[in-house]
């Protein structure tokens, strides 16, 4: 397969609809993390529930991989 049909892509609404829908959501649950405190703490009390390590680095990363994913997915 050549580089020039990998870089090629179809009008594909569905999928492209879809991607937007998918990156909204992330988005949305990154702000919420962020923004309300009881589901910070409700995510903080899951990380040390399935005993992650560096639970407390993770509690603010994750919810700004999440807003980062999810404006990537929707441009």
């Amino acid at each position: 397969m050549m580089l020039t049909q990998l870089r090629q892509t179809s009008d594909d609404r569905v999928a492209g609809a879809l991607r937007i829908l998918v990156g909204l959501v992330f988005f949305m649950a990154g702000i919420l993390k962020v923004v309300v405190p009881h589901l910070g703490e409700a995510f903080s009390g899951q990380l040390i529930a399935a005993n992650i390590p560096f639970h407390s680095i993770s509690l603010y990363t994750f919810p700004v991989v999440e807003m980062v994913l999810g404006v990537t997915l929707i441009f």
